[in-house]
């Protein structure tokens, strides 16, 4: 028995089906398309194809996918490159959340994000460099649209000749934002066993986060579609009566 992918919304659940995209960029670009341009373009990355080292995606897994306009592929660029989203039914409200990764040498490169409707471009919110702050931000926004639209990241750039603008986790869906933790198990997340603590010796089995390669039968999990992916797996040594397991989430 395995778990993975947990999330716990703050009040209730989004609907399913009003779901527009949901895409962590590990099979494909989900339908978002880049703009040509001659200087440098939003691509899918593997975290070990980046000129930037010691990256991971915005799951914290080394070998995970996102889209990126990488500057140390080019030499001191001034300019703009747009990653269009597939298009959108027009919603009252609608939830866009993204993890973003901004480190470059120049601190006047921005991300931008607009919603577009035709060749109108609404800016809904710009992100500068932070202290060069090697680390992933999670944002959310709400955004009302009366038409159909795409959603655009824009990335904007003036004398940068090193560094990374990433984009990764996009969830778009119909309906107010709601703020969630997530845990993936690529990363341990705080959950742990309350084996030993109190619970009867009598118990034979306990909660595991383990790669799916080190289970029997091997497993890909949810999140990466690996074997080398992490779950949370329910490890018996013993084939003895099937007991109830607890699992104690500490925050």
């Amino acid at each position: 028995m395995a778990i993975d992918e947990i999330k716990v919304y703050n009040g209730s659940c989004p609907e399913i089906r009003n779901e527009f995209i949901n895409c962590d960029f590990e099979n494909e670009n989900c339908g978002f398309i880049p703009e040509d341009n001659k200087d440098v373009i939003w691509k899918r990355y593997m975290t070990n194809d980046v000129s930037e080292q010691y990256i991971y995606d915005a799951s914290n897994y080394y070998n995970g996918h996102f889209v990126a306009l990488d500057f140390g592929l080019v030499k001191n660029v001034i300019g703009k490159s747009l990653l269009y989203s597939p298009i959108m039914e027009p919603t009252e409200t609608t939830c866009v959340s993204f993890a973003y990764y901004l480190k470059t040498d120049s601190s006047n490169t921005k991300l931008n994000i607009y919603a577009s409707q035709a060749n109108y471009f609404e800016l809904i919110q710009s992100y500068s460099q932070n202290s060069y702050a090697e680390k992933w931000y999670k944002v959310y926004l709400e955004v009302q649209q009366e038409q159909k639209w795409n959603l655009v990241f824009e990335g904007e750039y003036n004398g940068t000749s090193s560094g990374i603008l990433a984009v990764d986790d996009v969830t778009i869906y119909n309906g107010a934002c709601k703020q969630y933790t997530r845990c993936d198990f690529e990363e341990r997340c705080e959950w742990e066993s309350v084996y030993g603590r109190g619970v009867s010796k009598q118990v034979n089995a306990f909660w595991k986060r383990m790669r799916g390669d080190d289970l029997y039968p091997k497993i890909t999990d949810h999140t990466l579609n690996r074997v080398q992916g992490y779950v949370l797996a329910l490890v018996n040594h013993e084939k003895r009566k099937s007991q109830n397991i607890k699992l104690n989430a500490m925050y």
